[in-house]
């Protein structure tokens, strides 16, 4: 998946070789502002996981909803994870986003490995997190790729 962080900067999440777990965020989901604040706790107390990317998507942008805009409500909340801005939504549409938050673990071959939603437990995040480990390091490239247009 390739787009735009929130400084405008080309950003690729899921190349091979790259265990990810992937946060997709709606900055208007009541879920996903609980969610946020854990979820930096979690990383600043823990640091960034060994082997393991965490990033963020912001999607499904709505000026007329709280939290706007976005990235200010991240900043606020303390999420300093690399962020995709993804206004539409499509980066969500690729893996099969059902609700907010979203949660992807792309493996280090490149595929997706695992899903969840809704709000999950520290310990929910952190079997995410174990999941994207134990894939390993990528042999070969599988897949297709998706290109979020902001």
């Amino acid at each position: 998946l390739t787009g735009v962080d929130e400084y405008g900067e080309a950003m690729t999440i899921g190349e091979p070789g790259d265990p990810t777990v992937v946060v997709s965020l709606a900055h208007w989901c009541p879920h996903g502002q609980a969610e946020v604040p854990r979820l930096a706790e979690w990383l600043e107390q823990n640091g960034q996981p060994e082997g393991v990317r965490v990033v963020g998507v912001s999607t499904a942008f709505d000026k007329t909803r709280g939290n706007w805009p976005p990235g200010a409500w991240l900043d606020d909340e303390g999420w300093t994870q690399d962020t995709m801005v993804d206004p539409s939504g499509s980066a969500g549409e690729t893996w099969g986003l059902a609700s907010f938050p979203y949660f992807v673990v792309v493996g280090a071959d490149g595929t997706v490995v695992k899903r969840a939603s809704g709000e999950l437990s520290t310990e929910e995040f952190a079997a995410l997190v174990e999941a994207a480990k134990a894939t390993g390091a990528a042999t070969e490239t599988t897949g297709t790729s998706t290109t979020v247009v902001p």
